[in-house]
């Protein structure tokens, strides 16, 4: 499990620095409000919420071993927070 833990650490401080990928191509700043899974989340902008896929990131989806641990994972970091999102 702390394997598991050390890859998803760095694929979030990937994320961070890297940024997600929107359905559009540019930044915006908002407050995560949900995470689907462990490659995707919700953040508020202009009042309703943009689901946004993080870019390079491939978690197991729901049913998938580890799953579970992925969405926890990306929760604890991220649920709540403040993120800056960045298209391309």
């Amino acid at each position: 499990m702390n394997r598991l833990r050390a890859h998803c650490l760095i694929l979030i401080q990937c994320f961070v620095l890297l940024g997600a990928v929107p359905a559009f191509s540019e930044e915006f700043s908002g407050k995560v409000v949900s995470v689907s899974d462990g490659d995707a989340l919700s953040v508020m902008r202009n009042g309703k919420s943009k689901k946004v896929r993080l870019k390079g990131i491939d978690c197991p989806e729901q049913g998938q071993a580890f799953s579970r641990a992925a969405k926890r994972f990306v929760s604890d970091v991220a649920f709540k927070k403040e993120v800056t999102v960045q298209g391309m």
